[in-house]
């Protein structure tokens, strides 16, 4: 009776808590995009790397913890119509209006709830990926082991469950900023003023403790301040000013995900979980251990990590952590390497020294025949995934003609030696690498089409979600021609139908910061201006098949 009693006031506890997040949450409604991390094509991606073999994200069931209006979630059914898509979240007004999206749009394979996780037990159904982002830390300690215990008991045998949240070492530092607005905009009432306040003490702590000569408390506050400057007050409110903002040291983390049968499957900043992006010397004494989540977090350590986007699945699973590169032959690789300006006329034969920056931030410096020829057929098809195998063809190929040695020796030492490049490239973040091919397309047609969800985007906001999970600003221009992308509209058609916006002056074309007021001149420029935002598009993920 007492474990009874004991348990009734946890969950009666929890209750009130949720309570209290839903009314923040209702308040300010915190900015609900889609988030490219989380997108299941990925994650699947990285499971396979390490010997899981996660359900294709076609025809998988999805649940979103904490959805809010559901941008994300809706991104997802959107892309893969034959997978079953939930979103829960507690906020109300949120999911309402999630809801009438999904109306509108006659989406039948996405569901919106008002629910608690507390409420979610095993009947629930069976998940085969579990999303819950920007969560985690912001829940009382009951909920978090329940989010944790819906990632074990309702995952799908092969099933990932993407958790992120707030880490230490690096959040000791940022602890204090926090401390410091919470502190002063405890005197005002109001969410607005709240918001303007942190950022006004933030900015004259910052100015002051540099203009007083303690240069260390100046770059912490200035480097918060940095990040706050572009980011609404809702980021502002629901990540530095919420009462719960909890951080976990890696460990901790993975002590808790253990108690309910999760093991550690990786991250979806693969370039972080990857000792060889250390020095020489770091790398050595980090292979040293033989524990992952040791290894992790010394890595955390070294590096001052403050947020992680951690995936997990069953703790029965064998992993494989003994990479093989050879296992990449049969997925897809996606570029996210920027190139230098000159590299479309690159010679292979006598290639210089260039840098190639990566998504991650970090650089490729090569001038290596092989890795080039790789880059190459890269760039040659940066606007959608390409299959390993035409891109071990397509480098082959370049190679043979400069006469590289390695191009006489057999298929598969050729496989073997491109695929240890990609893999390298995987793990800085030069490529995304992909089981199955993607929706989306980089040929430009004649008559362009974007998918559904981007042509109803279009009539309502400043951005739309890419085919790649990502959320692309758009301006009053491409929100008129990406609502008319829908595949029956050619250039001359789209020109006649975009004249009347200019005539009407609802939209402006300017030549040396004046206003364009001659319709002819305007229609003669226009399929250059619309041209040039097809290609724009292709390259965004944004046309489909």
């Amino acid at each position: 009776m007492a474990k009874a009693t004991a348990e009734k006031n946890t969950a009666k506890t929890a209750s009130n808590d949720t309570a209290t997040l839903s009314t923040s949450y209702n308040e300010i409604p915190y900015s609900s995009y889609p988030f490219a991390q989380t997108a299941p094509e990925l994650l699947q991606g990285i499971g396979r790397l390490f010997g899981l073999n996660a359900p294709s994200p076609s025809k998988a069931r999805i649940l979103e913890i904490g959805s809010a209006a559901g941008n994300n979630i809706i991104s997802m059914a959107a892309r893969y119509p034959a997978s079953t898509c939930v979103g829960i979240d507690y906020a109300v007004k949120q999911i309402e209006a999630g809801q009438k999206l999904v109306k509108e749009m006659g989406l039948t394979n996405v569901v919106l709830k008002h629910l608690s996780v507390m409420d979610i037990d095993k009947s629930f159904g069976e998940f085969d990926y579990i999303i819950t982002h920007g969560v985690m830390s912001w829940v009382p300690t009951e909920v978090q082991e329940k989010i944790l215990e819906v990632c074990s008991t309702n995952l799908s045998p092969d099933g990932i469950a993407y958790v992120s949240y707030n880490t230490l070492p690096g959040w000791n530092s940022v602890r204090s900023v926090r401390e410091l607005m919470l502190y002063h905009s405890s005197m005002y009432n109001t969410a607005p003023e709240k918001a303007q306040a942190a950022r006004q003490i933030l900015k004259f702590i910052g100015d002051s403790a540099r203009s007083n000569n303690n240069l260390q408390l100046a770059q912490v506050i200035e480097r918060e301040n940095e990040i706050l400057n572009n980011q609404p007050d809702s980021y502002l409110l629901h990540e530095h000013l919420e009462e719960n903002n909890h951080q976990f040291y890696f460990h901790e983390f993975m002590a808790m995900a253990a108690k309910k049968n999760l093991q550690y499957l990786g991250e979806t900043s693969l370039e972080k979980m990857f000792s060889g992006n250390f020095s020489p010397e770091i790398a050595e004494v980090l292979a040293t251990s033989t524990d992952i989540v040791r290894t992790e977090q010394y890595m955390d350590y070294i590096n001052d990590r403050r947020f992680r986007c951690t995936l997990l699945c069953h703790k029965d699973r064998i992993l494989n952590r003994t990479l093989n590169s050879t296992d990449l032959l049969d997925g897809y690789v996606y570029n996210r390497f920027a190139f230098p300006e000159n590299f479309k006329d690159i010679n292979i034969a006598k290639p210089e020294t260039q840098k190639f920056n990566a998504a991650s931030g970090m650089v490729l410096t090569t001038d290596d025949q092989v890795a080039v020829s790789i880059l190459k057929a890269l760039f040659d098809h940066q606007a959608e995934p390409i299959h390993v195998k035409k891109l071990v063809k397509n480098a082959t190929e370049s190679l043979k003609k400069i006469k590289h040695p390695l191009a006489t020796r057999p298929e598969a030492e050729i496989q073997d030696a491109v695929c240890q490049i990609i893999m390298r490239y995987i793990f800085i973040a030069g490529v995304y690498f992909y089981t199955e091919p993607q929706p989306y397309t980089s040929d430009v047609s004649a008559k362009p089409t974007v998918s559904k969800l981007a042509l109803f985007q279009a009539t309502m906001q400043p951005w739309i979600s890419s085919q790649r999970q990502e959320h692309i600003g758009i301006t009053p221009f491409d929100n008129k021609l990406i609502a008319m992308l829908d595949g029956t509209r050619d250039v001359a058609m789209l020109i006649k139908e975009m004249l009347p916006f200019f005539a009407s002056k609802e939209l402006v074309m300017n030549e040396h910061n004046a206003p364009i007021d001659d319709l002819e001149i305007v229609e003669s420029r226009l399929p250059e201006f619309i041209t040039s935002a097809f290609q724009r598009y292709a390259a965004l993920a944004m046309l489909v098949k």
